[in-house]
């Protein structure tokens, strides 16, 4: 699978999103996706991200350390 990987060593947070789901957003909205997933993720305590492509929707996963996981799903 095709995916993208930013990362922010400073916050130890990594977002990964896919091809298809950078294609769905928008390739000039990623890197705001990534900042407010960013954001996101260090209120949250966060240190991962993962956004995928299912249909019309994209669905992101959020992962703590602690084993604590997320799963939201956007519609355009």
């Amino acid at each position: 699978m095709q995916l993208t990987t930013f990362r922010n060593a400073d916050l130890d947070i990594t977002v990964k999103i896919t091809i298809p789901a950078q294609k769905l957003m928008g390739l000039h909205n990623v890197p705001r996706v990534v900042k407010t997933l960013t954001d996101m993720l260090a209120a949250l305590c966060a240190h991962y991200a993962y956004v995928g492509k299912a249909g019309s929707t994209l669905e992101i996963t959020v992962s703590r350390k602690d084993g604590w996981t997320g799963t939201m799903k956007v519609k355009r």
